[in-house]
Parts: structure tokens; C-alpha cells; sequence
């Protein structure tokens, strides 16, 4: 992904809008994320059986370092925090980026349309190569980064 120092907020929108990102963390487990060119996002959680729709933007302050911003429903829940949605919560880019381990073009999972292809697994991480091993989309990806 991007060094968040070296390129511009515009630069940084331009590697997430209209793709998919696959993250990994160890208190998430894999997430998957459409972010629609007209800033909605997608997010397909763990244990979900729906896609959760929000909003993402990318934020740059002068001599700040570049954030990702996401707000979702007030109805979500984020389990790792304990928060409730409803309001914007940013992170900086360098960190989004770290947990990204694969960008995509384009929404191969159809999560624009609020489906999700199957519930992922609770605690656990998954390449992306797992994940549509377990959808029944046989779409062949076009990868824009894909981290080992």
C-alpha cells in the first residue's frame, strides 16, 4: 500500500475507491471491504450475515499524516471495542494499511448489494485465496496488491 507521508489524501483515496480490501488483524480476524467509488463501504464481518453499509473518506490534515475514516450505523456494534456506530472514527492510513493484505479491483463478492456469499469465521484470519475457495464465485481476481 501507500507510505501515507509521500502521497497526498487523493493519492491514497484513489488506491481504495471501487475496490476490495481483505484485512487481517488479530482482534478482527479477516474483514473484507468494498469501498464504492461514491463513499460507501461494505464491510463484511466476521460472524455477519449481512453486509454492514457505512460511509468511508480519507482525511489530510497540512503536516498531518493521511486517516482513513469510516462511520457505520448507530445500530452496529463493533465487538472489539464495545463501541456503537453512528459516528466517524478515523485511523491512520499507516495502520489500515498494515493490517491490508490484499486490494482487488472492483467488488468480485457483490457486497455493494448489502449480501454477503457466507458468513466468515469468528477469530480466525483467511487469505483471500481461502475466502473464495468457500464462495461459490468462481470470478477470477484481479489483484492490485497482494501481501504474503
Amino acid at each position: 500500500m501507500f507510505n501515507s507521508d509521500k502521497y497526498s489524501a487523493v493519492d491514497i483515496r484513489d488506491s481504495f475507491r471501487g475496490n476490495t480490501v481483505l484485512f487481517n488483524d488479530s482482534s478482527h480476524g479477516t474483514q473484507i471491504e468494498y469501498f464504492a467509488p461514491d463513499g460507501r463501504a461494505y464491510l463484511w464481518y466476521p460472524g455477519n450475515t449481512r453486509a454492514v453499509q457505512g460511509l468511508w473518506k480519507v482525511q489530510k490534515e497540512p503536516k498531518k499524516v493521511a486517516q482513513i475514516c469510516f462511520m457505520y450505523p448507530q445500530s452496529s456494534y463493533n465487538p472489539t471495542t464495545k463501541q456503537r456506530g453512528g459516528k466517524w472514527e478515523c485511523n491512520f492510513h499507516v495502520i489500515v494499511s498494515d493490517t491490508a493484505k490484499a486490494v482487488v479491483a472492483g467488488d468480485p463478492f457483490s457486497l455493494g448489494t448489502g449480501r454477503i456469499p457466507v458468513p466468515l469465521p469468528k477469530e480466525r484470519t483467511l487469505s483471500l485465496d481461502q475466502v473464495v475457495a468457500m464462495t461459490p464465485s468462481d470470478e477470477n481476481l484481479k489483484y492490485l496488491y497482494k501481501r504474503r
